[in-house]
């Protein structure tokens, strides 16, 4: 069920996502999904820039009420909610504007690239540091202890992302397209963090619909504020050293790699595949 209370999908700075990120996870990812190497391969193909880049287009996209290119990028179900509270928004006289630091003059050196890199693979260890801890080290500005599940470290000037991914089978991306609940079995393998929806006897649909779910959260400055028409305020940071932190999930088939938006900031409860 969305959170049919927010202005928009996306959380403003004085609607703080931390509190959500208790029930989010309740427990650290049993193991990962893919192969240390299998994800690192994924993870290789301009994925930082990609990510960083969507992000940015989004929230401009959303400012300048661009429905051609969020109906493009977006899973429809999450792109039916944003196209109905920018009509609200409308409705209201106000306005969502985009703001972000301005890039450095020069770069340090013009070899390096954008974005750094850093993929960490510890062994698990009984008693010790977990994911949740991690991520909450990540939350506080901090570059998480690795110890016991795969973490993706991504910086830039002005963006930190943190990468969790699992594995779905047997669904599609775009949920009208999947069937109601009661025509599917829903189960997990054992020590796995692959959730598989068997409808009746087609085993194959489980081969045929692979995908690839990446939560990716992005610790940044740049973000949306709203404004009245006589340029007040109304929800938000106009400041553009004010850091927030965003929980977007993306999804794509896989070996093909396409990346569709399907939920941000949890509006959609991570966007339930089937009802």
């Amino acid at each position: 069920m969305a959170s049919s209370a927010r202005l928009l999908p996306y959380l403003f700075l004085n609607n703080s996502l931390k509190p959500l990120l208790g029930h989010i996870h309740t427990a650290p990812p049993k193991v990962q999904f893919l192969s240390y190497m299998r994800l690192a391969f994924y993870m290789d193909k301009e994925v930082p820039g990609g990510f960083s880049s969507v992000y940015s287009s989004v929230l401009q996209a959303i400012a300048d009420n661009d429905l051609d290119y969020l109906k493009g990028v977006m899973e429809p179900k999450l792109f039916s909610f944003t196209e109905e509270k920018l009509k609200d928004l409308e409705r209201l006289k106000l306005k969502s504007v985009f703001v972000q630091e301005p890039l450095p003059k020069e770069p340090e050196n013009e070899e390096e690239e954008e974005f750094q890199l850093t993929l960490n693979r510890g062994k698990r260890k009984t008693g010790t540091r977990d994911f949740m801890a991690d991520r909450a080290a990540f939350l506080q500005g901090n570059k998480p202890f690795i110890d016991g599940n795969l973490h993706f470290i991504i910086e830039s000037f002005d963006m930190q992302m943190m990468f969790e991914a699992r594995g779905v089978y047997g669904v599609s991306i775009d949920r009208s397209q999947n069937g109601p609940a009661t025509n599917y079995k829903t189960f997990e393998l054992k020590k796995s963090n692959k959730t598989f929806y068997l409808a009746g006897s087609d085993w194959m649909s489980l081969i045929r619909n692979q995908i690839l779910v990446m939560n990716v959260y992005f610790w940044t400055t740049r973000k949306l504020y709203i404004e009245d028409e006589e340029g007040d305020i109304r929800m938000g940071s106009s400041q553009p050293s004010t850091k927030e932190l965003h929980k977007w999930r993306f999804e794509t088939y896989i070996p093909n790699i396409d990346w569709v938006l399907t939920d941000m900031d949890d509006v959609l409860l991570g966007n339930n595949y089937i009802s």
